[in-house]
């Protein structure tokens, strides 16, 4: 079971999440696609994570397009500059900063290890292994307690396979 919550922790699972954020970030990686296609059908294995880490890296390093309509910076001064003025971003009194990331880091830990991961899943297929599962509605946290039977037909069948790019 736990083996199956962490397939995020290989890199070839990781390609259909680095090509949706790389099209998201405007980064020109068509060129690379063929290759990603040609890694997610590899038998598991080193040499798939091998070709799979090379291929993030490169994905990670394309250049982004001329026309991308987005400033998004990556230096902390480039970032603040560019949220000026934002009514996205309110300040945060220092005495209260600490507590609200600690906050955050408690909640992210705690649904990685109570919860399922399922960043990268479409609403459809969380509603549907909801569903499936007899967790819907939601009530806490999504757990993986489920037949295999049901685990295979939302992995592997109805709502897309977690190697499909």
């Amino acid at each position: 079971m736990l083996k199956e919550k962490m397939l995020w922790m290989k890199d070839s699972g990781n390609i259909g999440d680095e090509i949706r954020q790389c099209r998201d970030e405007g980064r020109q990686i068509e060129a690379l696609l063929p290759r990603a296609e040609k890694i997610a059908a590899m038998e598991d294995g080193e040499e798939k994570e091998k070709q799979a880490r090379e291929l993030l890296l490169e994905m990670e390093n394309c250049p982004v397009e001329a026309m991308f309509p987005y400033e998004e910076p990556e230096a902390c001064e480039d970032i603040r500059k560019a949220a000026q003025g934002s009514s996205l971003c309110r300040p945060v009194p220092e005495e209260e900063l600490e507590n609200r990331l600690k906050g955050a880091w408690i909640g992210r830990a705690s649904g990685c290890l109570l919860g399922i991961p399922v960043e990268g899943w479409s609403r459809s297929k969380i509603r549907g292994f909801l569903k499936e599962s007899g967790q819907y509605p939601l009530r806490s946290y999504m757990h993986s307690k489920t037949d295999a039977e049901i685990r295979k037909k939302i992995w592997d069948n109805g709502y897309g396979s977690r190697h499909r790019l």
